[in-house]
């Protein structure tokens, strides 16, 4: 009868044989399922996860009797509902589902916003969780390298603009000048919430208001960010953490008592004074992107100031 080490080893090989069309998307997983005295597998493939895989062949062979108090080999931590349109379909929630006794795992989820979770659930619900040993799971990483990579950040690429691009800054009725341009990305994986835009030039950096959002039926996501001045300027993609966060609620704090400060001044003081006075959307001050702001990409555009009528 095989031992848990041999079981583990099944699962790598499973993994290995897996051949993803993206592998920065889709990760290489083996699962084996031991029901005492017999075992099913099952590989993931370009929809269906590994544990799925192996369940449906346990179900085929009228076995599904025996998954409660089975033990469950799996080279990558199950899927939760947290990355799942469906949220009942993931793997963690069918093995809760069908009362397996233990799931041991090779590596944990490298997306940081599920990493951990599918471990937690398995848990609550009183199912065993154990790991595989450092050297598999050192082989498990390496094999999926490419897609630990792109967990760890957006995977994200710019469509538009491209680098260089050149747009009009034209005068506000107002005083001042002004551009917004729409920024569209390809990301590997969903953003979530915690991803921010903000302009940046020289040493100061403008947080938008806007965040990215999903354009429907495709991988990308657009934001409009807002340019004030003359030159070259970098936009940046930015994961917040929380003290991330909390500097750019803070900026959006300043931002809306500029603007009722304006509207306080507006026709009470002397029109060619107004211009003087300090913008709305005051650049923060510091030479690169502070602690809680980490880059996920970012793209420089130049913008040209265009009078009124000028072709």
């Amino acid at each position: 009868m095989p031992t848990p080490q041999k079981f583990m080893e099944m699962a790598i090989e499973l993994a290995a044989a897996c051949t993803p069309k993206d592998p920065r998307q889709i990760p290489k997983v083996g699962a084996v399922i031991d029901l005492g005295g017999m075992h099913f597998v099952g590989q993931r493939g370009e929809n269906d996860h590994a544990e799925k895989n192996a369940i449906t062949a346990v179900e085929k062979a009228g076995l599904k009797g025996l998954l409660a108090g089975a033990t469950v080999y799996t080279t990558l931590e199950p899927c939760t509902k947290h990355v799942r349109r469906k949220p009942r379909e993931s793997c963690t929630e069918r093995l809760i589902a069908e009362k397996v006794k233990k799931v041991v795992i090779g590596i944990l989820d490298p997306n940081q916003g599920v990493c951990g979770k599918g471990v937690l659930e398995l848990q609550e619900h009183d199912i065993e969780v154990e790991l595989f040993p450092h050297d598999l799971a050192d082989k498990i990483r390496g094999m999926n390298a490419e897609f630990v990579r792109a967990q760890q950040d957006l995977g994200l690429t710019f469509v538009s603009p491209k680098p260089g691009d050149t747009f009009p800054l034209l005068p506000q009725a107002g005083g001042g000048w002004y551009s917004q341009i729409k920024i569209v990305c390809e990301c590997v994986k969903d953003p979530g919430g915690d991803i921010r835009v903000l302009n940046s030039q020289g040493g100061r950096r403008w947080p938008q208001a806007t965040p990215l959002r999903e354009i429907a039926g495709t991988d990308q996501w657009e934001a409009e960010v807002g340019l004030g001045s003359e030159g070259s300027h970098t936009i940046h993609v930015v994961r917040a953490s929380d003290l991330g966060a909390a500097l750019i609620a803070y900026y959006h704090k300043v931002v809306d008592v500029n603007r009722k400060r304006s509207g306080l001044l507006k026709g009470k003081i002397d029109a060619a004074i107004q211009p003087q006075l300090p913008g709305d959307w005051p650049g923060i001050d510091m030479p690169s992107l502070p602690k809680g702001l980490d880059s996920q990409g970012h793209v420089t555009v130049n913008l040209v100031k265009q009078v009124a009528g000028a072709k």
